[in-house]
Protein backbone atom coordinates (compact mmCIF):
# COMPACT_ATOMS: atom_id res chain seq x y z
CA UNK A 1 0.00 0.00 0.00
CA UNK A 2 1.44 3.40 -0.27
CA UNK A 3 0.97 6.18 1.91
CA UNK A 4 1.33 9.88 0.88
CA UNK A 5 2.90 12.16 3.10
CA UNK A 6 3.56 16.26 3.02
CA UNK A 7 7.11 15.98 1.47
CA UNK A 8 10.09 18.45 3.47
CA UNK A 9 12.24 20.35 2.02
CA UNK A 10 14.77 19.79 4.22
CA UNK A 11 14.29 16.22 3.16
CA UNK A 12 15.29 16.77 -0.58
CA UNK A 13 17.95 18.77 0.26
CA UNK A 14 19.10 16.23 1.57
CA UNK A 15 18.57 13.63 -0.47
CA UNK A 16 21.15 11.59 -2.06
CA UNK A 17 19.40 10.74 -4.63
CA UNK A 18 20.77 11.03 -8.66
CA UNK A 19 16.89 10.92 -10.29
CA UNK A 20 15.00 14.05 -9.53
CA UNK A 21 12.20 12.47 -10.91
CA UNK A 22 11.36 9.37 -9.67
CA UNK A 23 7.94 6.80 -8.47
CA UNK A 24 8.41 8.03 -5.04
CA UNK A 25 7.55 11.43 -5.43
CA UNK A 26 4.36 13.52 -6.82
CA UNK A 27 4.21 16.98 -8.14
CA UNK A 28 1.00 19.17 -7.43
CA UNK A 29 0.77 22.74 -9.14
CA UNK A 30 -1.63 25.41 -10.13
CA UNK A 31 -2.22 26.33 -13.31
CA UNK A 32 -3.46 30.01 -14.41
CA UNK A 33 -4.98 30.38 -18.30
CA UNK A 34 -5.21 33.68 -18.69
CA UNK A 35 -8.79 33.68 -20.36
CA UNK A 36 -9.92 32.33 -17.69
CA UNK A 37 -11.29 33.32 -14.37
CA UNK A 38 -10.28 29.53 -12.04
CA UNK A 39 -6.88 28.63 -11.35
CA UNK A 40 -6.71 25.03 -12.13
CA UNK A 41 -4.77 21.73 -10.42
CA UNK A 42 -2.13 19.49 -12.34
CA UNK A 43 -0.21 16.89 -10.39
CA UNK A 44 2.95 14.54 -11.62
CA UNK A 45 3.63 11.11 -10.59
CA UNK A 46 5.16 8.39 -11.97
CA UNK A 47 2.43 5.74 -14.28
CA UNK A 48 1.70 2.60 -12.29
CA UNK A 49 3.41 1.00 -15.42
CA UNK A 50 5.89 3.20 -15.02
CA UNK A 51 8.47 2.32 -17.84
CA UNK A 52 8.13 2.10 -21.68
CA UNK A 53 10.69 0.59 -23.33
CA UNK A 54 13.92 2.56 -22.06
CA UNK A 55 12.33 6.10 -20.58
CA UNK A 56 9.88 5.79 -17.62
CA UNK A 57 6.56 6.83 -18.07
CA UNK A 58 4.91 9.71 -16.25
CA UNK A 59 1.56 11.12 -15.72
CA UNK A 60 -0.13 14.55 -15.66
CA UNK A 61 -3.85 14.85 -13.92
CA UNK A 62 -5.77 18.04 -14.45
CA UNK A 63 -8.60 19.52 -12.91
CA UNK A 64 -10.29 22.20 -13.93
CA UNK A 65 -12.51 24.00 -11.62
CA UNK A 66 -15.13 26.65 -11.40
CA UNK A 67 -17.95 27.69 -8.55
CA UNK A 68 -16.18 25.04 -6.52
CA UNK A 69 -17.07 22.32 -8.57
CA UNK A 70 -15.05 20.05 -11.08
CA UNK A 71 -15.89 20.99 -14.29
CA UNK A 72 -13.33 18.81 -16.35
CA UNK A 73 -10.69 16.02 -15.28
CA UNK A 74 -8.72 14.09 -17.48
CA UNK A 75 -5.04 11.93 -17.28
CA UNK A 76 -2.32 11.59 -20.13
CA UNK A 77 1.02 9.51 -19.86
CA UNK A 78 4.47 10.49 -21.49
CA UNK A 79 7.80 9.77 -21.03
CA UNK A 80 10.44 11.46 -19.26
CA UNK A 81 14.44 11.39 -19.60
CA UNK A 82 16.29 11.96 -16.32
CA UNK A 83 20.13 10.69 -16.02
CA UNK A 84 23.33 12.33 -15.64
CA UNK A 85 22.99 14.40 -19.11
CA UNK A 86 20.22 15.83 -19.46
CA UNK A 87 15.99 16.22 -17.97
CA UNK A 88 13.50 16.21 -20.83
CA UNK A 89 9.89 16.21 -19.93
CA UNK A 90 6.82 16.08 -21.81
CA UNK A 91 4.56 18.77 -20.58
CA UNK A 92 0.92 18.34 -19.74
CA UNK A 93 -2.17 17.65 -23.04
CA UNK A 94 -5.55 17.95 -23.42
CA UNK A 95 -7.81 20.96 -23.22
CA UNK A 96 -6.23 24.46 -22.99
CA UNK A 97 -2.99 22.44 -22.04
CA UNK A 98 -2.47 21.32 -26.18
CA UNK A 99 -0.93 24.36 -26.45
CA UNK A 100 2.35 23.57 -24.71
CA UNK A 101 3.13 21.44 -26.71
CA UNK A 102 3.87 23.92 -29.77
CA UNK A 103 6.98 24.66 -27.76
CA UNK A 104 9.94 23.04 -26.81
CA UNK A 105 9.68 20.46 -24.26
CA UNK A 106 11.52 21.09 -20.91
CA UNK A 107 14.87 20.61 -20.41
CA UNK A 108 17.93 21.00 -19.10
CA UNK A 109 21.44 19.54 -20.05
CA UNK A 110 24.28 18.75 -17.59
CA UNK A 111 26.45 20.42 -16.47
CA UNK A 112 24.17 23.94 -17.30
CA UNK A 113 25.71 26.62 -18.36
CA UNK A 114 24.19 30.25 -18.60
CA UNK A 115 24.12 30.93 -22.50
CA UNK A 116 23.71 27.18 -23.29
CA UNK A 117 21.48 26.99 -26.41
CA UNK A 118 19.58 23.33 -26.98
CA UNK A 119 18.25 22.84 -30.49
CA UNK A 120 14.46 21.37 -29.93
CA UNK A 121 12.19 19.53 -32.82
CA UNK A 122 9.65 16.94 -31.92
CA UNK A 123 6.29 16.28 -34.18
CA UNK A 124 2.99 17.12 -32.23
CA UNK A 125 1.63 13.29 -32.13
CA UNK A 126 -2.30 12.51 -33.11
CA UNK A 127 -3.31 12.71 -29.43
CA UNK A 128 -3.20 16.58 -29.34
CA UNK A 129 -6.95 16.89 -30.29
CA UNK A 130 -5.64 20.62 -31.40
CA UNK A 131 -2.50 20.56 -32.54
CA UNK A 132 -1.56 17.09 -33.61
CA UNK A 133 0.44 16.13 -36.42
CA UNK A 134 2.50 19.82 -36.72
CA UNK A 135 6.03 19.86 -36.90
CA UNK A 136 7.68 22.00 -33.78
CA UNK A 137 11.23 22.96 -34.48
CA UNK A 138 12.33 25.52 -32.05
CA UNK A 139 15.24 26.66 -29.22
CA UNK A 140 15.78 26.20 -25.74
CA UNK A 141 18.22 28.97 -24.02
CA UNK A 142 19.76 28.85 -20.60
CA UNK A 143 19.83 32.96 -19.62
CA UNK A 144 20.86 32.67 -15.75
CA UNK A 145 19.35 32.46 -12.80
CA UNK A 146 16.46 33.95 -10.59
CA UNK A 147 15.03 34.00 -7.27
CA UNK A 148 12.03 31.65 -6.90
CA UNK A 149 9.83 32.33 -4.41
CA UNK A 150 6.34 30.51 -3.60
CA UNK A 151 4.58 29.08 -1.10
CA UNK A 152 6.95 26.07 -1.29
CA UNK A 153 10.51 27.27 -2.04
CA UNK A 154 12.30 30.20 -2.12
CA UNK A 155 16.18 29.63 -3.66
CA UNK A 156 17.75 30.81 -6.89
CA UNK A 157 16.46 28.54 -9.61
CA UNK A 158 17.55 28.06 -13.71
CA UNK A 159 15.58 30.05 -16.34
CA UNK A 160 15.24 28.03 -19.63
CA UNK A 161 13.54 30.20 -22.41
CA UNK A 162 12.26 28.77 -25.22
CA UNK A 163 10.63 29.72 -28.49
CA UNK A 164 9.28 28.15 -31.36
CA UNK A 165 11.36 29.80 -34.55
CA UNK A 166 7.69 29.20 -36.93
CA UNK A 167 5.10 30.24 -35.05
CA UNK A 168 4.94 33.39 -32.57
CA UNK A 169 5.17 31.21 -28.90
CA UNK A 170 7.72 31.53 -26.55
CA UNK A 171 8.09 30.01 -23.42
CA UNK A 172 9.74 29.83 -20.10
CA UNK A 173 10.80 27.13 -17.38
CA UNK A 174 12.57 27.49 -14.02
CA UNK A 175 14.70 24.66 -13.18
CA UNK A 176 15.79 23.95 -9.42
CA UNK A 177 18.78 21.48 -8.81
CA UNK A 178 16.97 19.41 -6.40
CA UNK A 179 13.24 19.67 -7.39
CA UNK A 180 13.24 19.72 -11.07
CA UNK A 181 10.70 22.03 -12.70
CA UNK A 182 8.83 23.96 -10.73
CA UNK A 183 7.72 26.61 -13.11
CA UNK A 184 6.18 26.30 -16.73
CA UNK A 185 5.38 29.47 -18.75
CA UNK A 186 3.29 29.47 -22.41
CA UNK A 187 2.47 32.42 -24.68
CA UNK A 188 1.24 33.10 -27.78
CA UNK A 189 0.09 36.74 -29.29
CA UNK A 190 -3.62 36.25 -27.48
CA UNK A 191 -3.05 34.55 -24.03
CA UNK A 192 -0.74 32.85 -21.52
CA UNK A 193 -0.41 29.74 -19.64
CA UNK A 194 1.03 29.85 -15.76
CA UNK A 195 1.86 26.79 -14.09
CA UNK A 196 3.39 27.33 -10.19
CA UNK A 197 4.65 24.42 -7.79
CA UNK A 198 2.57 23.98 -5.39
CA UNK A 199 3.10 21.13 -2.91
CA UNK A 200 5.10 18.35 -3.13
CA UNK A 201 4.23 14.67 -1.59
CA UNK A 202 6.58 11.65 -1.08
CA UNK A 203 5.09 8.25 -1.70
CA UNK A 204 5.89 5.46 1.21
CA UNK A 205 5.59 1.67 0.02
CA UNK A 206 4.37 -0.15 3.05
Amino acid sequence: MKYLIPFILVFIISCSANRIYNDSTEWTYTVKNSELDSVDSLSLSFADNYYSGIYPKVKWYFESKANESITLAFSAESAVTDNSNRIRIHPPIGAYLDFTELLPYPEVNFPIRTGDTYTSNHNVRSHNNMFGGREVNGTLSVTGKVLYKDKLLSDSCWVIEGNNIIGNYSSKYYFHDRLGFVYFYYQDDSHSIEINLESLKFIIEH
